[in-house]
This record gives C-alpha cells, structure tokens and sequence, in this order.
C-alpha cells in the first residue's frame, strides 16, 4: 500500500506517473458518460417515436374501424335495398285453387261433363276468385289442370289426337271428345272448365282482362301426382281427394 501511495504521490514530482494514471481513469470515465448519455439519448428519441408512432397507428386504426362501419351500415342499407326492389321485381302468384270431389264437385264417372253442383261454383265462386287474384296479383293467365284416380277407363281409345285442338279453339265441344287414358280424362275435364270461364267471360262480361285464347291454359296429370305433390303409387281404387281441378295463375311473358 505503501508503495502505491509512493507511486501515486512522488514528493519529487507531485504530478507523477499515478497522476497521470488517475487523469486518464477519469477521461476514460468521461467519455463512457457521454457514451452512455448519447446511447439514452437514443434510446429515448427511439421511444418517443415509437410512441409516437403507435398512436399514430391506433387513430388510423380508429379512422379505418370508423370507414369499415359507415360502409357496413351503406352496404346494409344498399342490400335491404335491393332486395326489396328485387322482391318487387320477381312475379307474386296466389296460392292455387283445388276443387275436389270430395268437396261435391264431382264428374260423373269416366265423363267431363260439368255437373250443376260444379257448375253453379265456377260461376258463383271460382269466377270472383280468379278475378280478386288477376286485380291483386297482376296475373294473365289462369292454368287448369285436370287429375284423376287410378281407375281404369272402360275404353282404352281415344280420338284426341287431331280433334283436341278444335276443342280447345273452341270449334268443337268438349263432349266430342273420347278418352283412351286417365291423361286424356284429365285433360277433358280441364278443357271443360276452360269452356265453362270462356263462356262466362263472352256471356256475362266477366274475366276481361283475360285474352279469350291465350288467357286460359288447359292441362293433365292424369293419376300422377297426389294432393300433397307426391307421386302417385299404382292404385286402381277409386279416390276423390285424387279426382280434382286444381287452379293455378301465372304472367305470359309477352309485353
């Protein structure tokens, strides 16, 4: 110790070796200071702009989550939108109209000639009906489609090739006609619905809106297709929920 302390302060030179020791010690400490003030410095610039930067970063996300809603709600409001001139634009029908025999509107078996019973509801309901629903649903067509049981026919021949379409222009009466199959019985009872509405609408004024021709479209599906929309299984039995006119409405697409 001794000798460090004779080392550091020489009484001949007082600004010896060990002075000089000390004074470089101290720069050397100086200068890590000012590293070390300099390097803060840096790190604390380099805070403040990553500060500064993530809050810079949080309002865009804000701005960004605030344009994502607005264009949610635009785009909300275009779709409700479109949807509604859609709905506008695609063709509403009224629910079809079925006329059972089990209701008491029955043909006479193996025939299509319309009975009074059957008669008197075309005209005094079925007639009213079809108009509300050409007012209310903008229709032009009413579709009759004639459907039959499984019973047989008596007579497998039928002469409705080549004479149908005089019938259905109404050149010829539905009576003319002689089914060779439950399709050609359905559709006979159809035409003779057809007949009836045409008649009704020359005679009485009713259903004008309707093309004579065109407005009114006669069709079969014979024993195929049960009430429920299901297809019928082979049944010979007789059935009245099967044997019906079922009435549906459409739009033609001419102008």
């Amino acid at each position: 110790m001794k000798k460090l302390w004779n080392f550091v302060s020489n009484e001949d030179d007082p600004f010896g070796p060990g002075v000089d020791l000390i004074v470089s010690l101290l720069a050397i400490l100086l200068v890590m200071l000012v590293i070390t003030a300099g390097a803060y410095q840096n790190i604390n610039t380099k805070n403040q702009e990553l500060a500064s930067s993530l809050k810079s970063s949080r309002n865009r996300v804000e701005q960004l989550n605030n344009l994502l809603d607005a264009e949610k709600e635009k785009n909300s409001k275009l779709y409700k939108r479109l949807r509604a001139e859609t709905a506008a634009r695609i063709p509403q029908f009224p629910p079809n109209i079925v006329i059972t025999a089990a209701q008491g509107y029955d043909f006479p078996s193996g025939s299509a000639e319309l009975t009074d019973a059957l008669n008197g509801y075309i005209r005094n309901t079925l007639v009213p009906n079809i108009e509300e629903n050409i007012q209310k649903f903008d229709v032009d067509t009413v579709v009759i489609i004639g459907h039959t049981d499984g019973q047989p026919v008596a007579e497998p021949f039928s002469n409705l090739d080549g004479l149908v379409e005089e019938v259905a222009t109404g050149n010829e009466s539905v009576g003319k006609l002689k089914e060779g199959s439950n399709v050609d019985l359905g559709l006979m009872r159809a035409l003779a619905v057809v007949r009836k509405l045409q008649d009704i609408q020359k005679s009485e004024g009713k259903l004008r809106s309707l093309d004579p021709l065109k407005g009114f479209r006669a069709y079969s599906a014979g024993p195929l297709i049960l009430r429920n929309g299901e297809f019928a299984q082979p049944n010979e039995n007789p059935d009245q929920e099967r044997r019906r006119i079922e009435i549906r409405f459409t739009k033609s697409g001419e102008k």
